[in-house]
């Protein structure tokens, strides 16, 4: 099922001609949907995804929580016009709870085209296809590129994807333009660009290899100089994943090099994890892993960056690392142990507590600990398209992160619909 659309208004003029538009042409569709007349290639897709956070992040019990309520509305419609071409659109819209205003005000969201793109399978009867506009790009476990869907607005990118997929190969060479990411120390015209290949191979029965290089740049000039660009960075690396019996494991390495206005980039990233599922009623799982990112205390060349990963999915629900290297230029090593059971067919829990620990330190210091977080989870399916997941957090902040610290408390209650 296609994901997704979103309505809202704004106060703006362009914005109240596109819903008018649209409103026009749910006007004119809706008859034809009432009789079934809609063409078989149009398969039309929502979500609807209400989520209340309790942040206390600063000051544990002794202060209130904040809580904030967020909605995510979405609208999707995809088309096969002709044999192996396909069309998707999708619509959103993103807002807090009181933000938006009432009937009688303007209200105050985010209105957004997310995706809207074409796509052409077996190009001139080979096994390539090409897919062309604004889209989703997710590779891997999504630890340098992925969608951050747990995030209200997502991420998409504007540009093109390559692909060659066989039953022993899948080969994808993208490229997309980037807003803007640097507004200061910048001259001259230029663009950010993200440029890469990422390859997936079946090596042995369960056992698949992905090989990949990035390269991500603003070719902006560094501000009073006259040839050094702003940044060219570049990125490969492997993943090794697969299973053996009720075992299964993920190995993974990359390497960044390239020039940051004028100097040498030097870092790397490390990670691993095994799982081990016990053949029981409720599949209950273990697992435990390691992650290390490079750090520079001093300057931050040789800090790992992950590129534009969903952090939240890998660093501890609470975000405190959401964004690397912004948020540990002293790189990060995560130690985590994590288990899940199915309690039912309809509910399911999980726990993962991470050990945070710097991977550099400031000369005349040894390396300190972050602090730990324990995540706890349980998700209901309430029916095939109803969701509810519920989640609590606590960070204890150690020397690294805030020295005598206060622990720190999150939760939230998630709903989604998905049509």
């Amino acid at each position: 099922m296609l994901n997704s659309f979103s309505l809202s208004v704004f106060s703006s003029g362009s914005t109240i001609r596109r819903i008018g538009l649209l409103t026009w042409v749910l006007l004119l569709v809706a008859p034809a949907v009432a009789a079934q007349q809609l063409p078989s290639s149009l398969d039309i897709g929502g979500q609807i995804r209400q989520r209340t956070q309790l942040d206390d992040k600063k000051d544990g019990f002794e202060s209130d929580f904040d809580d904030f309520h967020e909605l995510r509305t979405r609208l999707n419609a995809g088309f096969a016009p002709a044999d192996r071409v396909t069309t998707f659109i999708q619509i959103q819209d993103t807002r807090n709870f009181g933000d938006g205003g009432s009937t009688l005000s303007p209200p105050n969201g985010t209105f957004d085209l997310h995706q809207a793109y074409f796509k052409v399978d077996d190009l001139f009867d080979t096994p390539f296809s090409v897919k062309a506009g604004r889209q989703k790009l997710v590779y891997g476990n999504q630890r340098l590129i992925g969608g951050v869907e747990w995030s209200n607005q997502a991420r998409t990118f504007d540009g093109g994807v390559v692909s060659y997929d066989t039953e022993q190969a899948t080969v994808d060479v993208f490229a997309a333009r980037l807003p803007p990411r640097f507004s200061g120390n910048t001259t001259g015209e230029g663009s950010d660009n993200l440029l890469g290949v990422y390859s997936t191979w079946a090596v042995a029965e369960a056992q698949t290899l992905e090989v990949f290089a990035i390269l991500d740049n603003n070719t902006r000039n560094v501000a009073g100089t006259n040839d050094e660009t702003q940044l060219t960075r570049f990125t490969p690396g492997v993943t090794l994943r697969g299973s053996v019996s009720q075992a299964s494991y993920q190995l993974e390495g990359a390497y960044q090099t390239g020039d940051r206005g004028g100097s040498t980039i030097n870092a790397y990233l490390l990670s691993g994890d095994a799982d081990y599922s016990f053949g029981v009623s409720g599949s209950p799982t273990v697992g435990a892993g390691y992650t290390r990112l490079s750090g520079d205390a001093d300057s931050g060349l040789d800090t790992f960056d992950t590129l534009f990963a969903t952090n939240h999915k890998f660093y501890g629900y609470m975000d405190f690392f959401l964004s690397i290297p912004n948020n540990a230029q002293n790189g990060l090593q995560d130690l985590r142990v994590k288990g899940s059971a199915n309690l039912s067919e309809k509910i399911g829990v999980a726990a993962k507590v991470h050990h945070f620990v710097e991977e550099d330190a400031p000369s005349g210091r040894p390396v300190e600990a972050y602090g730990q977080e324990v995540d706890l989870t349980l998700s209901y399916q309430f029916a095939d398209p109803l969701s509810v997941t519920v989640g609590a957090s606590s960070f204890f902040p150690r020397d690294a992160f805030a020295p005598n610290g206060d622990t720190d408390y999150w939760g939230y209650v998630m709903t989604s619909v998905n049509l």
